[in-house]
């Protein structure tokens, strides 16, 4: 199967390499602006395979002044006689961006105006895998030939979700029925969803207290799936 492999910022993407050294250490503390009030979006997931937490504050601070927090904080000064950037920075729409790789890890931090006195922070960061870690499959079942866009694993909550979004040129149809026929097989039993829609088809299925919800969008000759799986 193909696999596109990036890393999910909330609620934007940040891209890098995804190979790292062996003997990472353990997850670096996370700094935060003086006064910011910080709270955990998510502490234990996964995008691609690649282990993330993210945290969310808001702030009276400007953009700007946000940003220059965090690139102070990273600048160093042999880093600066060598010539290498400590860090880098790019803008994804209203967001602006400052992303750091050290040791392992990184981390990014989105920042975005959301009034006139307040701005929100969106702060990521990844552990990058190591260079002969293999990524293990989707929880949800993926037919032969189709492109994998993105896997999302929210392993921290009461209720362990797995969300996959992927696309292939097989019909609505088809894609319906592999599904239902791939899962049936699995022990799973149907309690939803309409495979007559005109763009769109749904599946609801259930086994042992888990649930499956898919829908099939249908589009330029491609059909796109999406994938949610709560245990």
């Amino acid at each position: 199967m193909k696999r596109i492999r990036s890393v999910l910022m909330v609620p934007v993407m940040a891209m890098f390499s995804l190979a790292a050294s062996a003997g990472q250490p353990e997850w670096p503390e996370v700094v935060f602006p003086e006064q910011a009030k910080a709270y955990v979006v998510a502490a234990n997931m996964k995008y691609n395979g690649v282990p993330m937490k993210i945290w969310e504050f808001r702030t009276g601070k400007k953009v700007e002044q946000i940003l220059s927090f965090y690139k102070e904080t990273w600048s160093e000064e042999q880093n600066a006689k060598a010539g290498k950037p400590d860090y880098i920075e790019y803008e994804v729409g209203p967001w602006k961006v400052v992303s750091k790789l050290e040791n392992g890890f990184q981390t990014t931090v989105q920042v975005m105006k959301i009034n006139k006195t307040s701005a929100v922070a969106v702060v990521g960061m990844s552990k990058l895998l190591e260079e002969d870690e293999v990524v293990e499959k989707p929880a949800i079942y993926v037919p032969e030939g189709s492109e994998v866009i993105s896997v999302l694993e929210a392993v921290d909550s009461d209720n362990p979700s797995t969300t996959l979004l992927a696309r292939n040129k097989m019909s609505k149809k088809a894609n319906f029925e592999r599904y239902f026929a791939h899962f049936s097989s699995k022990g799973w039993n149907r309690v939803g969803g309409d495979e007559r829609g005109q763009t769109n088809s749904a599946l609801i299925m259930e086994k042992s207290g888990s649930e499956l919800s898919l829908t099939f969008n249908r589009a330029e000759g491609t059909t796109e799936i999406v994938g949610v799986m709560t245990r």
